[in-house]
C-alpha cells in the first residue's frame, strides 16, 4: 500500500493528514494478510525536505515498513 505523508522520521514513523484513516486501515489489512499467510506492506513516498528529527507516536500509530524519497531509501528493521 502506497501510503500520503505529511512529514516522516527515520524510525518510519508519519504525520499523515490528520483523519486516522491509513492507520486503521494498515492495522485492519495487516491483520487480515497475516491470517491468509500473505504479505503485505506499507510505502511511503515522499519528498526529503519532510523529514524531521521524531514525530511523536500514540498507541493506534502505524509505522511504514518502507520510506521512499528523492535521495535515500529507509527500510523497516525487523
Amino acid at each position: 500500500m502506497v501510503v500520503p505523508l505529511l512529514m516522516f522520521d527515520r524510525e518510519l514513523s508519519r504525520i499523515g493528514y490528520g483523519g486516522g484513516y491509513y492507520d486503521r486501515s494498515i492495522f485492519n489489512l495487516k491483520k487480515h494478510f497475516q491470517k491468509e499467510k500473505k504479505f503485505f506492506i506499507t510505502i511511503g513516498l515522499t519528498y526529503s525536505e519532510q523529514e524531521i528529527d521524531k514525530i511523536p507516536n500514540e498507541n493506534h500509530d502505524m509505522k511504514l515498513d518502507y520510506i521512499v524519497t528523492e535521495k535515500e531509501f529507509f527500510p523497516r528493521s525487523y
